[in-house]
């Protein structure tokens, strides 16, 4: 997949693909330039999304944290949720996707 994140003040590319890895398990890249960058990550299937946990370096601090990404499908759409694993509470980004 591939698309477009546009907010005040800036916009860049964001990408990614998954392929099964056995039941329920997928694997992939996520690239993200205004977040955690590029990264492989493994995941938990589950109804209509998929659930990640990833680390990588947080853009502002530089410093390796623990995220928690779900990757949820509804009719003709996506989106990715993306929270600290440590601080389940505490949302880092929201990105949705519709079907042109």
């Amino acid at each position: 997949m591939q698309g477009k994140c546009a907010a005040a003040a800036r916009n860049f590319k964001i990408s990614g693909f998954l392929k099964s890895a056995g039941r329920n398990k997928v694997t992939g890249r996520w690239t993200n330039p205004n977040g955690v960058g590029a990264i492989n990550i493994s995941g938990t299937r589950g109804g209509n999304a998929i659930t990640f946990q990833v680390k990588a370096k947080d853009p502002k601090t530089k410093k390796t944290r623990k995220y928690r990404m779900v990757w949820t499908l509804a009719r003709g759409s996506m989106s990715v949720s993306t929270k600290l694993a440590d601080h389940e509470t505490k949302p880092v980004g929201l990105i949705r996707f519709a079907k042109k």
